[in-house]
């Protein structure tokens, strides 16, 4: 059997583990020590819910990163942004020429992470790239070792690498593994990260009550039709920013359409009917809001939109206003912490300059 490795296992690399485990390859699951998945180590697997029932086993887990990476061609890495310059500094050391790192979501972090790769000095001719999203399934941990899992298999990921002129070689290999789109470079990929559009607004303009409900839910108690049209005046800001740099400004409702499957729409489906939802529509409204939709979708989504605009003298007062009011509730600095240009090597460049960097891989 192949061997794949996932580093992440939270929800969506829980997911991930099982969904490749099910295909009939060796999983190895990694993630950092003390970060919760002892339940996992001491039943060996997952106890799984929704599109997989029953328990799976994983063929190694571990937080051993050396052992993860090392003699393994895939590594699908899973974790959320903030933690993605972390990831590749464990990985660095023990890469090897001819692996495949595929980032999803990636939100852009390829870049940060071949910045990593450069500045350590490691020249492995590796592959470095992302997807739109998760590759192969997300999830919800229900408990500890217990996932209820969704599989993504059927939906289309856009997906680059960095440098683009990859992208053709590295689908062509994770044809095999996971259904990705090429898209035209990275930054389109991380710029079309859905999350960015649908958390930050419900929660941000509903935090009283997100605070105070234990079961607020930001698609079904937060999206209002006011709401809604300051989320598609956020998505267009997105979109322009888009068609500044030649990229298709698709919209978050045009993606989930065209090629997440989603045939009514995002965020349409979620403002509730005119008698509201019923009793079976309101189990299924899940947890509250997470400190995630601050933490990585502002910080690592909105800061890179609103520094983009900053950067070609295109407004973003919705992306502004998300970063300012995040930063206050959080009492941090998301910007300062964020993923800005200067972190991704992109500071002070044109849109050609930037494309062509993102192509070649240099100046």
């Amino acid at each position: 059997m192949e061997k794949i490795t996932v580093l992440g296992a939270g929800a969506g690399g829980c997911a991930t583990a099982v969904i490749l485990t099910k295909k009939g390859y060796s999983v190895t699951l990694w993630n950092r020590p003390g970060s919760g998945m002892q339940a996992i180590m001491q039943k060996e697997g997952v106890e799984c819910h929704g599109d997989i029932e029953g328990f799976i086993r994983i063929n190694e887990i571990t937080h051993d990163i050396e052992k993860a990476v090392k003699g393994t061609r895939f590594i699908l890495i899973t974790v959320p942004a903030f933690a993605q310059r972390e990831v590749a500094e464990l990985c660095a050391p023990h890469l090897d020429d001819g692996q495949i790192v595929l980032l999803n979501p990636g939100s852009a972090g390829s870049l940060e992470f071949a910045m990593v790769l450069r500045d350590k000095g490691v020249n492995r001719d590796v592959i470095i790239g992302e997807s739109i999203t998760l590759a192969l399934g997300g999830g919800r941990v229900l408990g500890p070792g217990v996932i209820r899992i969704r599989s993504y298999e059927k939906w289309v990921k856009r997906s680059a690498a960095f440098p683009a002129k990859r992208t053709e070689e590295m689908i062509g290999i994770l044809g095999k593994i996971c259904n990705l789109k090429p898209a035209k470079t990275v930054l389109e990929v991380g710029l079309l990260n859905v999350n960015f559009m649908i958390h930050p607004v419900p929660t941000i303009l509903n935090m009283g009550w997100a605070e105070l409900n234990p079961l607020f839910n930001p698609y079904h108690d937060g999206i209002s039709p006011s709401v809604l049209r300051c989320m598609e005046q956020l998505d267009m800001e997105k979109q322009n920013i888009l068609k500044s740099l030649g990229l298709e400004p698709i919209s978050c409702d045009e993606l989930y359409r065209n090629e997440f499957g989603v045939s009514e729409g995002i965020p349409q489906r979620w403002v509730p009917p005119p008698g509201g939802w019923t009793k079976e529509e309101e189990k299924k409204r899940g947890r509250g809001w997470e400190e995630r939709y601050i933490t990585e979708d502002i910080q690592y989504g909105l800061v890179l939109i609103s520094s983009l605009g900053h950067q070609f003298g295109i407004p973003t007062p919705l992306a502004d206003a998300m970063v300012e009011l995040g930063s206050v509730i959080r009492k941090t600095d998301l910007r300062k912490k964020g993923r800005v240009l200067e972190k991704l090597g992109l500071s002070g460049l044109n849109a050609d300059q930037i494309n062509r960097f993102l192509y070649e891989g240099e100046l």
